[in-house]
């Protein structure tokens, strides 16, 4: 009996979870953001360029594997969010969410504008001594590059759900995200939580482009498609939840995978759409929605 359709199948879902990892950390990011903040960060995606470029320089300053990097790079990311957050997203807060959505607009366009203006338009690369390595588990094989982004993936949001149950600033993220005028009267800085949660947002979304740099060339406007993804995986998971964000990660990744394998890797980019129109009309709030839109 021939089992090659089998293993192609099952090989197909190895790739898309990989994938998938990478996709959760920018979703689980913007949606933290979207439950607290009650907006829509529209500069994830170039967030994520942004890391991938911070690596890019890390690595001609030291000549280290992006591994090697991430804790310098996640520091200067979550600088870079504290920093945003207090010039550009903190004043747009105290006016509607219109305005908010027209700045954060304006920062990915910023954002992208900046690296187009400090490493030009012609598409660079990160090197890795993991670069076209294989890690093997029977018949099966995964990029070496794409197992490490899953497993540093998973230990990022196990670390981060501890985070939100077992420390005060978690509690506080919480609290702000259920109903911020009843933390503020419990005395809760919400202030400091919304910069908080800003600057692990960007965070997430940098690390999200450290971990891909070794299997994407690098260019200014790559956030873009990103963007829409976790856009995308955030309402399918549900708005303000990040259980959710990380399995709607999966989904998507697997559909793309799959789309891509048996379809047409052309049409792989829509799987987001799809799922998305195919949740949204049986559960309009998302896989993990609490009933209510917040953005």
């Amino acid at each position: 009996m021939n089992n090659e359709p089998i293993v192609i199948f099952f090989q197909v879902i190895i790739n898309g979870l990989s994938n998938g990892g990478v996709y959760s950390l920018i979703a689980v990011g913007l949606t933290m953001i979207v439950g607290v903040l009650k907006a829509v960060n529209f500069a994830q995606g170039d967030c994520l360029t942004l890391g991938l470029y911070l690596t890019l320089l890390f690595q001609r300053l030291t000549g280290l594997d992006p591994l090697l990097l991430l804790v310098p790079t996640a520091a200067c990311a979550f600088l870079a969010g504290f920093g945003i957050f207090e010039a550009v997203i903190y004043p747009a807060m105290h006016k509607d969410r219109t305005s908010f959505t027209i700045t954060t607009l304006g920062l990915s366009y910023v954002i992208a504008t900046t690296l187009l203006l400090v490493f030009g338009a012609v598409p660079q690369n990160v090197n890795s001594i993991l670069k076209g390595v294989a890690v093997r588990f029977g018949a099966f094989s995964l990029p070496a590059p794409r197992l490490v982004s899953f497993v540093i993936m998973l230990m990022f949001v196990i670390v981060l759900d501890r985070f939100l149950k077992k420390t005060d600033m978690g509690r506080a993220m919480r609290a702000t995200a259920e109903n911020k005028d009843v933390s503020q009267m419990l005395g809760i800085n919400t202030r400091s939580v919304a910069r908080t949660t800003f600057s692990l947002g960007v965070m997430f979304a940098c690390i999200a482009g450290l971990l891909i740099s070794p299997t994407y060339y690098l260019y200014p406007s790559m956030g873009g498609l990103f963007n829409i993804l976790a856009m995308s995986c955030v309402v399918i998971g549900g708005l303000g939840s990040v259980y959710g964000a990380v399995l709607s990660s999966m989904m998507v990744g697997v559909l793309e995978a799959m789309i891509g394998t048996y379809i047409s890797v052309d049409l792989s980019a829509s799987a987001a759409f799809l799922l998305l129109i195919f949740v949204l009309i049986f559960t309009p709030n998302g896989l993990f929605g609490k009933g209510e839109r917040i953005a």
